[in-house]
């Protein structure tokens, strides 16, 4: 565990078990099946925790996840190209939503 909590609010990477061996696909091949199926997903952190505790996340989609605490503020590692200035200017208008509490 770290020495220091992560404050809620913080964006943090978690991860949990969708499927446990038994529960996969049959038509899978062997060696996959007979692994979890582990997810991990970003969302933001609820109430104060350390790194391996199981915590409550908010996706950015809304859903709320439990599962096990990663890691506090994740690089987005992902490698889709140039954002479009379209997309640029309706992030930026969000932005100056939520710092004028407009949205939720």
């Amino acid at each position: 565990m770290s020495e220091h909590p992560i404050p809620p609010g913080t964006r943090v990477l978690v991860r949990y078990t969708l499927l446990a061996p038994e529960e996969r696909a049959p038509n899978l091949p062997e060696d996959t099946r007979a692994v979890p199926y582990v997810v991990r997903t970003k969302g933001i952190l609820l109430a104060e925790a350390h790194a391996g505790e199981q915590v409550l996340v908010r996706t950015p989609t809304g859903r709320e996840v439990a599962g096990e605490l990663v890691l506090p503020d994740p690089a987005d590692e992902h490698g889709f190209g140039r954002a479009h200035p379209a997309l640029v200017r309706v992030i930026d208008e969000i932005g100056k939503l939520r710092w004028r509490g407009e949205t939720r």
